[in-house]
């Protein structure tokens, strides 16, 4: 396999992880409006619940939006890293053409 065919399929590997990143941040980003839409709902019940049961669900509910501000942050870390990856390939691939092309016309 030449090294344009290598940089080629990397970055056809590359594209897809950038896609497949976007879809978990879309996935991610909707589960934090659901929690939000069940912390909603759930402040109209909130005076049937005891002191204590109000403060572990708030515990809760920090923990979980926390984690998923995490997750956010590291898919958001992934996506600059697979964006600085594929500019790499784009890059190297660049480079090859040009290399390619200067063996061509003989220089």
């Amino acid at each position: 396999m030449s090294t344009l065919d290598e940089l080629k399929k990397r970055e056809r590997e590359l594209l897809y992880q950038l896609e497949d990143n976007g879809k978990e941040n879309y996935r991610t980003k909707e589960l934090i409006e659901t929690f939000e839409g069940y912390d909603r709902a759930s402040h109209r019940y909130k005076s049937d619940l005891l002191e204590e049961t109000l403060l572990q669900r708030n515990q809760l509910k920090n923990q979980i939006f926390e984690d998923l501000a995490y997750h956010m942050d590291d898919l958001k870390k992934e996506k600059f890293r697979l964006e600085e990856d594929l500019d790499a390939v784009y890059y190297e691939r660049r480079k090859e053409l040009e290399r390619e092309e200067e063996t061509r016309h003989g220089h």
